[in-house]
């Protein structure tokens, strides 16, 4: 027939979906198939036996709730704070992806039931411990230090930050009255 594959594809979704062809049969064939595809893929989601009650049993029992629940929970302990609205994805079973950056096992404490961030993971894959909750983990971990090669003046006139600060207390001596009025 001459056609190419792209075009065959893009007829047959134009007869299917845009309902141009004549035959109700077909129409309905493919809309019950439809159907029972999304049925088959909530139904991990309704079923009510696998329904988790705390993080604890969540972590334990795994499964399709666990990721939905712990990121949820994660991202409320995070609400209010400068790391709110960060990205957090499961990556598997207990480990999670916390903004571009930290992959994270996660863990519950079994006293308070409240999740802790139970170790990061560097570049080689190595599990560090860390046991401690999520925002603390961020508000330590979150930032990167400043580099050495960072000093505001250092780069720009070839000065140490010692030479910077030699430089400040003999400014004050010579001019005493300056220090005073900066100090209020």
């Amino acid at each position: 027939d001459g056609t190419l594959p792209e075009e065959a594809m893009e007829a047959w979704f134009k007869r299917k979906l845009r309902a141009q062809s004549g035959d109700a049969r077909e129409r309905r064939k493919l809309c019950k198939g439809l159907e029972k595809s999304l049925r088959k893929y909530a139904e991990k989601y309704e079923s009510p036996i696998q329904r988790a009650t705390s993080a604890c049993e969540a972590l334990k029992e795994g499964g399709a709730l666990e990721g939905p629940l712990i990121c949820h929970m994660l991202a409320a302990g995070l609400a209010g704070t400068r790391f709110q609205g960060l990205r957090i994805a499961k990556v598997r079973d207990g480990v999670y992806q916390l903004g571009a950056e930290h992959l994270v096992a996660v863990q519950a404490d079994l006293d308070g039931g409240e999740l802790l961030v139970h170790g990061h993971f560097d570049e080689s894959g190595v599990l560090h411990p860390a046991r401690v909750p999520a925002l603390t983990f961020l508000e330590e971990y979150g930032s990167k230090p400043p580099s050495d090669q960072c000093d505001m003046f250092g780069s720009l006139v070839g000065a140490s930050a010692e030479a910077a600060s030699r430089s400040a207390e003999d400014g004050a001596a010579q001019w005493p009255g300056l220090s005073r009025q900066q100090g209020g």
